[in-house]
């Protein structure tokens, strides 16, 4: 009788402290969730955390898209450029599939397009992936 007590004791303090092991482990894990998800998404601005700088030299024309985020991939981003070719103005609109991940820059060249220079450039941010941590 006595050996059922104490294994029955056993069993019982075993219970208790992976109870407790396991709601205060839950309970952190979601605090740190919420915390990183308030920081990455909450507090920041997707696009000011993208930016597109364009230039050309003897190569061609380049496009670089820059991600600065810490939060967050791009895997579709359309792009829109009002160029000036010769005497005329263009617009050429540009959807970039790849994936450009936080903190990169992905460089595009423009070939076979005759331009001489870009007025205005735009993007929408169509598709992005969650970085988790």
């Amino acid at each position: 009788m006595r050996k059922y007590l104490y294994i029955i004791i056993i069993i019982s303090v075993i219970f208790i402290t992976n109870t407790i092991t396991y709601n205060s482990s839950k309970s952190k894990i979601i605090y740190e969730i919420s915390e990183s998800f308030s920081d990455c998404y909450i507090n920041s601005n997707i696009y000011d955390d993208v930016s597109i700088e364009s230039n050309s030299n003897n190569l061609g024309y380049f496009v670089k898209i820059s991600n600065n985020s810490k939060c967050f991939n791009i895997e579709d981003i359309s792009l829109n450029f009002v160029s000036f070719d010769a005497i005329k103005n263009d617009s050429i609109n540009l959807n970039i599939n790849e994936t450009i991940k936080s903190n990169y820059d992905a460089n595009i060249k423009l070939n076979d397009l005759k331009i001489d220079s870009i007025i205005s450039s735009s993007f929408i941010i169509n598709k992005i992936s969650i970085i988790s941590k």
